[in-house]
């Protein structure tokens, strides 16, 4: 127990740093500067510890992430003990060391399996992980999940286009940018890309869907449907990990 405040700042710790089941009843503060920020060779352990709600770890190091059990035990413990304040600024730094441990963790799950070495319970797969990374950075990302959003609806536009040229002789190109068979197709792209929003065809274009994308029955008009289908549900997602990337950064309990 730790009656009086703590003050760790500018630590180097070498070893295993263990404040298990201890009680910090003062202010603690592990913050450092720049010039001299508080180190951590390997996870701290905080199990079954309760911090004091005046509690800091500003410009800290801590160990590149290694995939060990323990080290997502650990940032575990640190996320629910800042979790247990509503501290979520806190929480959500330590639920994404967690996660990035939790990455590695299941690549070298993987690699158990394929050796014959049984694992007990449901695990998610190591390419969930990488995926979520990727999209959003582990939902902490605002611009990532847009960047991609933007790059997949180029390409499906692109390749859209690509089956109406094919298919039916319309290209998008610079020269018809202001024509009305252009202004049809990219409303039905943008019907796709914010699902959410329902955009209507005037009864005057409706004659030039058919003439851009062939009848209800041909494959070209199949083939832009699963296109449009496959818009629809990245953008889901990408409009998804938007706003819990809003939600993670504003602390929205």
């Amino acid at each position: 127990e730790v009656t009086n405040n703590a003050r760790f700042s500018g630590v180097q710790f070498l070893g295993k740093a263990s404040f298990n089941d201890s009680i910090f009843k003062g202010t603690t503060t592990f913050s450092g500067s720049q010039e001299r920020p508080t180190k951590f060779s390997k996870v701290p352990l905080f199990h079954g510890s309760k911090i004091h709600p005046d509690t800091s770890f500003e410009e800290v190091i801590f160990p590149q992430a290694s995939g060990e059990e323990e080290a997502v035990r650990a940032y575990r413990s640190l996320k629910l003990a800042f979790s247990a304040h509503q501290a979520t600024r806190e929480e959500l730094l330590f639920f994404k060391r967690e996660i990035e441990e939790e990455t590695l963790l299941a690549a070298k799950r993987e690699k158990k399996q394929t050796q014959n070495k049984t694992l007990s319970g449901f695990r998610l797969p190591a390419y969930f992980f990488h995926a979520y990374k990727y999209l959003a950075d582990y939902g902490f990302s605002v611009t990532r999940p847009i960047k991609r959003l933007i790059g997949f609806g180029i390409i499906l536009t692109y390749l859209g286009s690509s089956v109406i040229a094919c298919m039916n002789g319309w290209s998008l190109e610079p020269t018809k940018l202001f024509t009305v068979e252009t202004w049809v197709f990219l409303k039905f792209v943008l019907s796709g890309a914010i699902p959410f929003w329902e955009i209507k065809f005037e009864s005057a274009e409706k004659p030039l869907l058919t003439q851009l994308f062939g009848p209800p029955t041909s494959p070209s008009f199949l083939l832009l449907v699963t296109l449009s289908t496959l818009q629809k549900l990245l953008s889901l997602v990408g409009w998804f990990f938007v706003g819990l990337a809003l939600r993670n950064h504003f602390k929205v309990k």
